[in-house]
């Protein structure tokens, strides 16, 4: 009987211990981590002067997700975006577009494989490629940035991004 009680107070104690170390957005160490990656992404646009950020949460699944936002560039500026994919231990990729429409869109610049790392890219190389690829005299006003993300191990993650202006 004491064999009985003592593994169960062992199994309970281990599902309490793995459950507090499952990182959920609410979770201190994984906000934690998260201001880091910000403050990382912050670095990489630097001397731009920081805007925003936008923390894109999800939960890690068997099937593989894509997920969307968008970016507007406001006056005629010189704008960086950093990605940061460390909160992520699936396969990643980022892809930019013109516009959301799947018809009408131009990618204009896709990140291999974020995971594990941080990236960043301007405005400037964004509508190089988009004065190229368009034909526009016009400049860039928004970007469509979606994330496909691979399946793997059920775990909640994010993908963070900075933006930045430059004066």
């Amino acid at each position: 009987m004491k064999n009985i009680y003592l593994t169960l107070v062992l199994f309970f104690s281990l599902v309490l211990l793995l459950s507090s170390t499952i990182s959920e957005p609410g979770d201190p160490a994984f906000n934690a981590r998260i201001n880091t990656y910000k403050h990382e992404c912050k670095q990489l646009i630097k001397p731009a002067r920081y805007e925003g950020s936008r923390v894109t949460f999800y939960t890690a699944s068997k099937n593989s997700q894509k997920k969307s936002i968008e970016t507007y560039f406001l006056m005629d500026t010189e704008y960086r975006i950093a990605f940061s994919g460390k909160e992520s231990s699936v396969k990643l990729n980022v892809e930019i577009y013109t516009s959301m429409d799947p018809e009408k869109r131009v990618l204009l610049k896709e990140i291999k494989n974020l995971q594990g790392k941080n990236t960043s890219v301007s405005s400037i190389e964004l509508n190089k490629v988009f004065h190229k690829k368009v034909n526009q005299t016009d400049r860039l006003k928004s970007v469509y940035i979606e994330y496909k993300i691979e399946g793997g191990n059920e775990k909640n993650e994010a993908i963070v991004m900075v933006l930045g202006f430059m004066d």
